[in-house]
């Protein structure tokens, strides 16, 4: 009795611990993918943010030679607004984007690590095979696989970062429309529709945009109010979650299992 006990308990140390090494061996990988794509995004939208600080400088400079400083208080006080929703899209794609490709990398390292076990296991069959780690490993990568898969399609993570990089690029239009009639009401000179300058050509390009009134000259107000009303209307989480996807995946768990 003592030598089957031993027996069983040896194979079952063996599979635990052929799990436990499955398991450790997956989260390193995951949490070391993870911290390169980090890397690499923080790589990709540096330019991006050397261009707002850039822009900032700028507005800062221009905003304080506007005649009217209470709007040009509250104009910046809509830039600085917009910077806060622009930061908080960016952190929310930073997130997604390095769970996404840290999961797709563990994603295909389990698969291909799955697909050596299942060769391994039919060349003798599941109850013909004497070892048990090895049955352990394909069932430890089994789960995670699927958890990883599941993970994938009901957190929608591509869908989460194209939201919230075109999220990104709204508010930072709003800034650019910012600086663009502050600069216009600082340097731009009335000038009647009866007298163009060549130099002003442009102008009706952007009136809607930059809040031109009849003699082109800048209304700020308006520029104020629209900005505002594009903020109530943007404004908003971009998080996106596939739970009618969860009973396929239970689905296509019941077959495997089959």
């Amino acid at each position: 009795m003592n030598k089957y006990s031993s027996f069983f308990q040896t194979k079952i140390v063996q599979a635990v611990s052929a799990a436990l090494t499955i398991c450790i061996v997956f989260s390193v990988l995951f949490f070391t993918s993870r911290g390169y794509f980090q890397e690499q995004h923080e790589r990709f939208v540096a330019p991006w943010q050397k261009a707002d600080s850039i822009r900032q400088a700028d507005l800062q400079s221009n905003i304080s030679l506007l005649q009217n400083q209470a709007k040009a208080q509250t104009l910046w006080a809509q830039y600085s607004q917009i910077e806060n929703y622009k930061s908080h899209h960016l952190m929310a794609a930073t997130t997604f984007y390095r769970n996404y490709y840290s999961i797709i990398t563990t994603l295909t390292v389990c698969s291909v690590l799955l697909a050596v076990f299942v060769f391994l296991l039919l060349k003798k069959g599941w109850d013909n095979e004497p070892v048990y780690p090895l049955k352990s490993f394909f069932l430890t990568t089994s789960v995670l696989t699927t958890v990883l898969y599941g993970y994938l399609q009901v957190y929608d993570l591509e869908t989460n970062i194209a939201k919230n990089i075109e999220k990104y690029f709204i508010y930072e239009k709003m800034q650019i429309d910012i600086h663009s009639a502050c600069y216009a009401a600082v340097y731009f000179k009335p000038v009647l529709k009866t007298k163009p300058q060549p130099g002003l050509q442009l102008l009706p390009v952007v009136a809607a945009t930059l809040g031109f009134n009849n003699h082109r000259e800048i209304n700020v107000d308006s520029v104020i109010l629209t900005v505002n009303s594009s903020l109530a209307g943007s404004r908003g989480l971009m998080i996106n979650f596939s739970v009618d996807k969860i009973p396929k995946l239970l689905e296509q768990a019941d077959k495997f299992e089959n």
